[in-house]
């Protein structure tokens, strides 16, 4: 049967052969999708593009070193802050901000090269986004801010918030970041702001009130910040429905920080069931000092799981460190959350300052209150403000401001405190001498039933205040005095350090210049510690000129010793005016104390006098000695040294005559020509005592 052109004819297929369909839907087996696949693939081969890479040496074209240290203060001038600003702003294509270019123009030309800080920079109710970030970058290289206020900003996106704290940790120069009421944070926002806490060695204080978290999970971000927290000191986080699940989440976080001190959580809505947070942070953080708890709702409840671990904590002896203020004005206290707080008083030892204003205590609540406080004797500042007390109250609080010697400031305004309260206040504060701030209602209450109730109630008013300034300019006295005394100990315990210093070294001096004073050469010099310097100087005040100088003058004391030494151990010579004053200026006057003992007496001349040794090229050796007294040997030193001044005195009797020779005045001729000696300028004493008289001195001296 012959066939047609359009019949289609089908082929078999094989037994391990699959059917495809293609897109024109004929079918198809597997083995001509195998050469259609294999055809395909040697097409790719033959157009494949090959990769060839330079050679080793080739391979790097040029490189740069990385910088060893990031930024420094005062690496770039400040004198182009604002050019360099604006151009930035153009480079970016955004808007400089109105608020800024007037500070920049007022901080041009400031040093930072030394670490100084501008002290704020404000960016208040400004619309910033991320280009305005980048440019405002040029600003933070060549300034270092203490503060930078971002109050009521809002951040375009979230990489606005991101960027700005990558800014700020890169710099890391911001000691208080103020981002109160701040709209516009994301994730990426709080992320950076979480790194940046974490990392910085500067930031101290950071304002986060009227901050809404929408999510929880941005909160637990800035919560484990400050768990690692390394400078964080203070945290503001008022008004931010920080409570139930939050505030677990932040007691969680603080329980292991070291560095937080304060703590705001004004205004945040905090209820009993909440208490229980707190307690576990004022019972755990060994760092924290104060709590602000004002404008929640504690109530009695919340306040008494507060107590219980005020008083948990004294109980574990930890008097160096805990809270040291608490704030819970305006938690809805009564007279039983007070009675907790008593307890705690008597048996917490940290605590300082108190604040209970705006509750409701009432007279009976003061009246325990007092006794707490007696018995506490830490308490240096309690604020009852507006607690509903009457006098009878006040005479309380009077009687123990008369024995209290610690309390220094007490609040007790918008309270119904009339003239028996005040007579009460005026009376008591004449006790006490630590007292120096007593805040009363300006103007007094009236009673009718008393004249003139008004001008008698302010009198007392005044002496009041008058007291407590007397006790305040004796207290700031008593620490200037303080201050002085302590910098007095310091300076005495530093020359006590280097006196001690000293006379460590002294022993092998001591040593040292006992073997070398046996034998004394010409190219020696020794130096011995003195036993009693003052004894010489007296002997030498009451021995020579009353009018000589000094003895550590550099110019030497008594020259009339050394012509006496010189006198008996030279040659018996007779050397001129000219002569004396040549060898005088030879000696080089070191100030130097000097040995006395029997072997080196002749060569001592007096205290701060070097000895003379002639070589035998004629030249001037200098030995150098100090005074060591021996108790044996003194009088019989003494002793020599009167005989010797005597026979030099005997010395002024004699005459020369025209042979030079020393004749009595008794037996001078006629023929021989009086001539007076020429070295023997004027008695050696200025006392008008005779020899035996200034012996017996000396000896009564020596004894004392």
């Amino acid at each position: 049967m012959p066939q047609s052109d359009n019949s289609l004819i089908l082929q078999a297929p094989q037994q391990k052969d699959i059917l495809f369909f293609n897109e024109n839907g004929f079918v198809e087996t597997n083995s001509k999708v195998k050469k259609i696949k294999s055809s395909l693939k040697s097409n790719s081969n033959s157009a494949k593009k090959q990769v060839k890479f330079p050679e080793d040496e080739n391979i790097i074209k040029d490189y740069s070193d990385a910088p060893k240290t990031g930024w420094i203060p005062g690496k770039y001038s400040t004198n182009d802050l604002l050019e360099s600003y604006l151009k930035s702003c153009d480079r970016h294509k955004t808007r400089p901000l109105n608020r800024l270019i007037p500070q920049l123009k007022a901080l041009q030309d400031i040093e930072c090269s030394n670490g100084e800080k501008v002290n704020v920079l404000n960016l208040k109710n400004e619309k910033l986004d991320s280009k305005q970030m980048e440019s405002i970058e040029e600003v933070f290289k060549r300034l270092s801010f203490k503060t930078i206020d971002l109050e009521s900003s809002q951040f375009e996106d979230d990489t606005t918030g991101a960027i700005l704290f990558e800014i700020l940790d890169y710099y890391d120069t911001c000691e208080r970041l103020i981002l109160t009421n701040v709209k516009g944070f994301g994730l990426f926002g709080w992320q950076e702001l979480s790194k940046y806490i974490k990392k910085s060695a500067s930031i101290e204080t950071i304002e986060l009130k009227y901050q809404i978290f929408s999510e929880l999970i941005y909160f637990t971000y800035l919560a484990r910040s400050f768990r690692f927290a390394q400078s964080l000191k203070i945290v503001h986080l008022e008004n931010s429905n920080i409570n139930s699940r939050f505030l677990s989440i932040l007691s969680t976080a603080l329980r292991d920080n070291e560095t937080i001190k304060e703590l705001y959580l004004c205004d945040n809505k905090i209820q009993p069931q909440d208490s229980q947070s707190l307690a576990n942070i004022i019972k755990e953080n060994k760092c924290l000092e104060l709590i602000d708890l004002k404008n929640n709702n504690l109530q009695d409840a919340g306040l008494a799981t507060i107590c219980m671990s005020l008083s948990e904590r004294s109980s574990l002896n930890a008097t160096n460190y805990g809270l040291k203020s608490l704030c819970i004005a305006n938690n809805s206290i009564t007279t039983t959350g007070c009675t907790y707080l008593c307890k705690a008083l008597i048996h917490n030892c940290t605590l300082t300052n108190l604040n209970i204003s705006n509750n409701s205590l009432t007279n009976e609540s003061i009246f325990e209150l007092k006794e707490a406080l007696i018995v506490n004797k830490k308490i240096e500042s309690l604020i009852l403000n507006k607690v509903r007390i009457t006098d009878e109250g006040v005479i309380a609080l009077a009687e123990y401001i008369a024995e209290t010697p610690v309390l220094r400031r007490l609040d007790l305004r918008e309270n119904e405190i009339r003239l028996g309260g005040l007579m009460a206040l005026a009376s008591s504060i004449k006790f006490n001498k630590t007292i120096d701030r007593i805040d009363l209602d300006r103007e007094p209450k009236r009673e009718n039933s008393i004249k003139d109730s008004v001008e008698t109630s302010k009198r007392l008013i005044q002496d009041i205040n008058e007291c407590c300034l007397s006790n305040r300019r004796e207290r700031e006295r008593n620490e200037i005095i303080q201050k002085d005394n302590q910098r007095i100990d310091e300076e005495y315990d530093y020359v006590k350090l280097q006196d001690s210093n000293e006379l460590s070294k002294s022993p092998s001096t001591e040593n040292n210049s006992s073997t070398s004073s046996s034998n004394i050469s010409a190219d020696e010099d020794i130096d011995i510690i003195a036993k009693d310097d003052e004894l010489l100087r007296k002997i030498l005040n009451r021995t020579y000129h009353t009018n000589s100088p000094n003895l550590h003058s550099p110019v030497h004391p008594n020259e009339d010793i050394i012509n006496l030494f010189n006198i008996e151990n030279g040659t018996n010579d007779i050397h001129s005016e000219q002569n004396r004053k040549e060898n005088v200026e030879e000696f080089q006057f070191i100030e130097q104390d000097l040995t006395l003992n029997a072997a080196d007496f002749e060569k001592i001349i007096c205290k701060s006098t070097p000895l003379n040794f002639e070589k035998p090229n004629n030249q001037v050796n200098l030995c150098k000695k100090r005074l060591d007294f021996d108790q044996t040997e003194i009088a019989d030193l003494i002793n020599e040294l009167i005989d010797r001044i005597e026979k030099n005195l005997e010395l002024d009797s004699y005459l020369l005559d025209t042979s030079g020779n020393y004749l009595p005045a008794e037996i001078l001729t006629p023929e021989s020509t009086p001539v007076q000696k020429p070295s023997i300028k004027e008695p050696l004493f200025a006392s008008q005592l005779t020899n035996s008289q200034l012996s017996e001195e000396l000896s009564n001296e020596i004894l004392l």
